[in-house]
């Protein structure tokens, strides 16, 4: 058996029974109830104001300063999706143009950074730098609304230092 030169990152959402991957070239995958793997990709929508965006976690359990950053890009986009799993997979079949995840370690974005760059969206911190290390906040896109939310969100806009 040979290994493949990237790791395969996966997540798996037990409230739907779904497995969500990515290889590193090859794009992101989901699988539901153990069936035939779908190709996954982002939204074609370029205008955040057409878009819509989630939370992580739900607006209902925000921190005040993490409300703050959401009430900010949902002034700019067509309206909040409740997450019924993590919003950035929202972004990876394109329920969703952006998610803002207000906080998290390193393993908290990892897989979900890589599976959303690998179904053709976008991953940074709120300066817009591609860190799974600064703790949050976050922000996972459709790579085409990304520097849009991330101007909404504001320059500079980290909660923890970052």
């Amino acid at each position: 058996m040979s290994v493949p030169p990237f790791p395969r990152l996966g997540f798996f959402g037990p409230s739907h029974w779904i497995l969500w991957w990515g290889d590193r070239g090859s794009g992101a995958w989901c699988s539901a109830d153990g069936g035939e793997p779908v190709p996954a990709e982002v939204s074609a929508t370029a205008d955040i104001a057409a878009g819509r965006y989630s939370a992580i976690p739900p607006l209902a359990a925000l921190a005040p300063a993490g409300l703050v950053l959401a009430e900010r890009l949902g002034a700019a986009s067509s309206g909040y999706v409740e997450p019924t799993e993590h919003g950035a997979l929202f972004v990876v079949d394109g329920r969703v143009e952006a998610c803002l995840q207000t906080g998290g370690g390193p393993w908290d974005f990892a897989a979900l950074a890589a599976i959303v760059t690998e179904a053709g969206g976008a991953f940074s911190d709120l300066r817009g730098r591609p860190d799974i290390y600064g703790g949050g906040p976050a922000l996972f896109s459709n790579g085409r609304v990304h520097r849009a939310a991330l101007t909404a969100l504001g320059s500079g806009a980290g909660m923890n230092g970052g």
